[in-house]
């Protein structure tokens, strides 16, 4: 059983949850407006067959350009959601403009619902960017702001990719036909992953990547999009049919790039716990040859205490009976011989599974495998290289052999065929 308030509360998580009800455009005309001494601004938006509950706090009530009136028609954006202390769904505008110059939004909205329906926008259509991108290709203006931001980003963050820029118009009439066809080019190259970039603007200026051609075209790319198209305010019909919609152009090469510095920090992390593992399982190894070596120490002492007993036992038998002196003296070569034996076989037994952990610890042994011809090789920071990627020509690197250390500078790579 429901109370009202979790009701409430699970029927504005829903409205808050959906991406299309968050920047929309609401067309209708102002009654019972109201502008409160708090700065808000209340009001109710009409048509001709029904109405919604409207406000405008006053953080965005100090963006407005207008005033409005009540019977003036205007165009609200903003987002729906619900008041839950009183359950009325509500229109929270952030922005407002007066009808008559807003053909453009209503464009727009009837496209994005066009285009939703049609399944465009579907998450579960929406493709995963790569982890470790090795080629990244950027559509944007040439020598344009976005461009720069995204290269200076990404050449802080993944320096170890390759960077393909694709130049075209991203605003007028021909910036359509050739935004397209950058993406057809990006997409036959074989990328990781393409962003899609410009800066900030009007509705005007950012209306080649509104075009429903362009959408589609995004739509049918095999590569994962990052749609990285004007501010955080803005919103385009791109930002809805990419893969990922990132708020600038910074942030959408921020998302497709990982950190190189945390990379590092963790492979360190990983080399650190390598190190532990194996100084570990060296230190292992050496008890458990002290603990064999203590071993044969108490055989060997065995060993002398009982022949100590056996030369005691001699004498008296001497001193005891010179008539039986013989007997005695053949029966102590026999238990002297076969005590011996005993004593040497156990001594060259563990001499031997001695000398068999001895050689499996030195077998173990980094140094014993630079000894048969291999070399450790790093980079300048001292830091493995595991692969030919790892370096590039005219590198210094370090090669650590079993008695020394070579460094040496890289003149040429080949990749194994």
């Amino acid at each position: 059983m429901w109370t009202v308030t979790k009701l409430n509360f699970y029927l504005k998580s829903k409205l808050d949850a959906d991406d299309f009800l968050r920047n929309i455009l609401v067309q209708g005309e102002i009654s019972n407006f109201t502008a409160h001494t708090s700065g808000h601004w209340y009001f109710t938006l009409k048509d001709e067959k029904t109405r919604v509950s409207c406000v405008m706090f006053a953080s965005q009530v100090k963006k407005c350009d207008i005033v409005p009136k009540n019977g003036e028609k205007v165009i609200v954006k903003g987002s729906i959601s619900l008041f839950e202390a009183t359950g009325q769904c509500q229109l929270y505008a952030t922005g407002m403009q007066l009808d008559g110059i807003g053909n453009l939004h209503l464009e727009f909205e009837r496209l994005k619902v066009r285009l939703a329906t049609e399944g465009l926008f579907d998450v579960s259509k929406k493709k995963t960017l790569p982890k470790y991108p090795a080629r990244i290709g950027v559509i944007s203006g040439e020598a344009t702001a976005a461009l720069h931001d995204i290269k200076i980003t990404i050449a802080r963050r993944w320096p170890v990719c390759e960077l393909v820029e694709y130049h075209c118009l991203v605003q007028g009439s021909d910036a359509k036909n050739q935004i397209i066809q950058a993406l057809e080019k990006a997409d036959s190259d074989k990328l990781d992953v393409i962003i899609v970039a410009r800066g900030g603007g009007s509705l005007e200026d950012l209306w080649p990547f509104n075009e429903e051609t362009v959408a589609r075209c995004i739509y049918n790319c095999n590569t994962p999009i990052v749609s990285g198209v004007g501010h955080e305010v803005d919103f385009t019909i791109c930002d809805y049919v990419a893969d990922v919609r990132a708020a600038t152009p910074t942030a959408a090469a921020e998302l497709v790039t990982p950190d190189i510095e945390e990379i590092k920090l963790k492979l360190a992390s990983q080399k650190s716990k390598l190190q532990y593992i194996v100084e570990t399982k060296t230190q292992s190894q050496i008890l458990r040859l002290e603990y064999y070596n203590q071993k044969l120490v108490n055989v060997v002492n065995a060993f002398t205490t009982k022949r100590h007993q056996l030369q005691l036992k001699e004498q008296y038998l001497v001193q005891l009976s010179k008539q039986l002196l013989h007997k005695y003296i053949m029966q102590n070569n026999y238990y002297r011989d076969k005590t011996t034996q005993l004593v040497t076989q156990t001594y060259n037994e563990s001499k031997v599974r001695l000398k068999n952990r001895i050689d499996i610890l030195a077998a173990l042994s980094p140094l014993a495998i630079l000894k048969r011809g291999y070399s450790i090789i790093s980079d300048s920071e001292n830091i493995p290289i595991r692969s030919i990627n790892d370096i590039e020509i005219n590198d210094d690197i370090s090669l650590k052999l079993c008695d020394g250390k070579i460094t040496a500078r890289v003149l040429e790579r080949e990749e194994n065929i």
